[in-house]
């Protein structure tokens, strides 16, 4: 039989059989419904799990202040060196504004060196004196490499004090994390920088201020997970320091959005299982119910190859409505979330579709492969004795 032969044969079984296969379509669409809705909802919930929990870089920083005067060197080393803790350093800022035509604005500074300034900023570079890295807020306003004016007070007397100008060159932009202790806008200098700073605002040199060791009174330290936080948060208390960080007031809020995940993955999964075992029954048990059909196609001559064709065909036809059928209602039942329910960022994407309509045609062939080969196969005789 030539290709298109067995193709109009395939159709007009199917629609001759449209009546018994309108369960299948019915069943495994309803299956494939579910699972677009699912996998909408567990990737949206991924999504946000990932961007607002597990991978929001603000939830994996830890404030911890002393007590008493400053944080000694001991305990310093002592949580830098836990293996969860990917940077640290002390949290010691000084106020200063940026000076130029188009702006006057009051921001603060905090002193890095270059190795935990990389790693802070996620770039390679080598900060040095009279540099700075500016919050990405201002990445409209001004360009890397340009000069600008930083303006802070000097305190000369008790009673007087004057106003400093120094520039600055700005040699990047970062993305300024949500600490409690900043102010909305801070900026990057070397450490020489910030002493030189705070120590005009007092009337201090940078002897003075090491002297006193007023820098060390707050760090800063960054987590490697969100997972990480408490045990790195608890460890940090035990040495009788001031913690506080994100997720200290609902700190099961990571395993709950793990365990949402999870209950949808595992949906998908019985889904999954579900479509196999209503395929693999209801169609294979369909197929078996037309063996005599099959012994009178076998005593026209058809042969066994062209049989199998035939069925399979069928069979393709069936996953071709079930496909288009499944997919429409999917996109109707996604818009209807998205304009009553407001749930707006619901959508199915050209992965999931792939992924819903190739995997049911992979399910619907490998199961019912060894059955449409054994009808096929069906001897004459042995049909009339199946019936």
């Amino acid at each position: 039989m030539k290709n298109g032969d067995v193709l109009e044969l395939s159709i007009i079984n199917f629609k001759q059989h449209l009546r018994k296969n309108s369960g299948i379509i019915i069943i495994l669409t309803m299956i494939i419904i579910v699972f677009n809705l699912t996998y909408s909802l567990v990737s949206i919930l991924k999504g946000n799990s990932a961007e607002n929990i597990t991978e929001n870089s603000n939830l994996k920083i830890i404030e911890a202040s002393s007590v008493e005067e400053e944080i000694s060197e001991e305990d310093f080393n002592s949580i830098e060196t836990l293996n969860n803790v990917v940077n640290m350093f002390y949290n010691f800022s000084a106020g200063c504004s940026i000076e130029s035509e188009d702006i006057t604005e009051e921001i603060s500074v905090i002193g890095l060196n270059a190795e935990k300034c990389r790693k802070f900023v996620g770039s390679k570079v080598d900060l040095k004196d009279y540099q700075i890295i500016l919050n990405d807020t201002y990445k409209d306003i001004y360009k890397t490499g340009q000069k600008i004016e930083i303006s802070y007070n000097c305190r000369v007397t008790e009673s007087k004090g004057k106003r400093v100008n120094k520039e600055y060159e700005i040699v990047g932009f970062y993305k300024q994390p949500v600490i409690n202790s900043w102010y909305d806008s801070v900026g990057i200098v070397s450490e020489n920088c910030v002493f030189e700073i705070y120590g005009s605002n007092y009337g201090l040199n940078k002897e003075d201020i090491q002297d006193s060791n007023v820098y060390k009174q707050s760090v800063l330290v960054f987590v490697d997970e969100v997972d990480n936080v408490k045990s790195v948060a608890n460890y940090i208390d035990s040495k009788g320091l001031m913690v506080s960080y994100a997720l200290m007031s609902s700190e099961q809020l990571p395993l709950f959005a793990k365990i949402v995940i999870a209950i949808g993955t595992i949906l998908i999964g019985i889904l999954v299982f579900m479509g196999v075992i209503v395929i693999n029954t209801t169609i294979n048990n369909t197929i078996q119910g037309r063996y005599k059909e099959i012994g009178i196609m076998k005593s026209v001559g058809i042969k066994s190859q062209d049989i199998s064709k035939v069925l399979y065909g069928e069979l393709i036809v069936l996953w071709w409505i079930i496909s288009v059928v499944s997919i429409i209602i999917s996109v109707i039942c996604v818009k209807f979330l998205n304009t009553c329910i407001s749930m707006e960022n619901i959508s199915i994407n050209m992965m999931q579709i792939l992924i819903s309509i190739v995997g049911t045609l992979m399910i619907i062939l490998s199961t019912t492969m060894a059955t449409v080969r054994k009808a096929a196969k069906l001897e004459v005789v042995e049909v009339l004795r199946c019936e």
